[in-house]
């Protein structure tokens, strides 16, 4: 039996769905202890409340749609288009499954940045 918790796709749709109820508390729990999330290039925090809680403030629905997904295991890396308002990028998020769940343990919601 599949669940909605059973794919790295249904993370995402997740996150979108708590997100765009404003619900800080279920979009903090879809991270993994250790995680961290990148909200401005190079520049990774394990401070997710803040950043998380920027984006709600600006009080826009995201859209998120799934661009590629490849997972080894209980690893996967999950490339994302999303879009809050007027901001916008590509992330490529890790992923792991543990617990019965998929969470974020990378969140890089700008991608990997052009070599300079």
């Amino acid at each position: 039996m599949t669940t909605s918790h059973d794919t790295p796709l249904a993370l995402v749709e997740r996150y979108v769905a708590a997100f765009n109820a404003r619900d800080l508390a279920s979009v903090l729990r879809l991270y993994e202890d250790d995680s961290v999330l990148v909200p401005v290039p190079g520049r990774p925090t394990s401070d997710r409340r803040a950043a998380v809680s920027y984006l709600m403030s600006l009080r826009q629905d995201m859209r998120a749609v799934v661009r590629d997904c490849f997972a080894a295991g209980d690893v996967a890396l999950v490339v994302v288009e999303w879009a809050v308002g007027e901001l916008s990028g590509v992330a490529t998020d890790v992923v792991r499954f543990r617990g019965g769940e998929w969470r974020y343990l990378i969140d890089n919601p700008h991608g990997v940045a052009p070599a300079r």
